[in-house]
């Protein structure tokens, strides 16, 4: 009779029972880039769906180059000046470049602790932060025509210890033309 129950049981309960199929999959939000979609009109019967994909490899105008710069020093002061100075030295020589733009934008500053290990009546260990110094992290933007040049902004950079190229952006002048070009390009070989 145990048996016959819980046979019974378990049947019935295992319809209730819902599985993890798909991990953690269904939560990563998917990455679409609208902004390089051409969107062509669909034919009005809604029976065939045909699809145009287009490419065109231009060739940029502009880069920009984006370099971390992070600082550590005992005090606010001193952690602003080492970073400035480090970041004048190498902006002399690049300004000194045709056709080159820079930015510097910040991006933290926090300050940094260390751990201190403390004895108490009843424990063992106990770990308390004591305040070190600061931390200064900011990016230099280099905006330039020539990609040779960016050989050029690596060795001026790493003569003040700056070697932290974050990433390349690449941009084309005439992007609005070249997505019209394709999209009637799209139109035309969707009729």
């Amino acid at each position: 009779m145990k048996k016959l129950f819980l046979i019974t049981l378990l049947v019935l309960s295992a319809s209730a029972v819902y599985c993890q199929f798909m991990g953690n999959s269904n939560y990563l939000a998917p990455v679409y880039f609208s902004e390089n979609n051409i969107d062509v009109q669909n034919p009005a019967n809604g029976d065939v769906l045909i699809t145009v994909k287009g490419m065109a490899n231009v060739k940029a105008d502009a880069y920009v180059a984006i370099f971390s710069v992070t600082q550590q020093a005992e005090t606010a002061e001193e952690v602003n000046k080492l970073m400035d100075e480090r970041i004048n030295q190498a902006l002399q020589l690049i300004n000194l470049k045709p056709n080159v733009e820079t930015y510097i934008d910040m991006i933290t500053f926090v300050p940094v602790f260390e751990y201190e290990v403390t004895k108490k009546k009843f424990s063992r260990k106990t770990y308390n932060e004591i305040p070190i110094g600061f931390e200064l992290k900011k990016n230099i933007h280099i905006k330039f025509t020539n990609p040779n040049q960016l050989n050029e902004f690596i060795q001026i950079l790493s003569t003040v210890e700056i070697y932290d190229l974050v990433r390349v952006d690449y941009f084309a002048a005439q992007m609005d033309s070249i997505k019209m070009e394709l999209s009637e390009r799209a139109q035309i070989i969707l009729k």
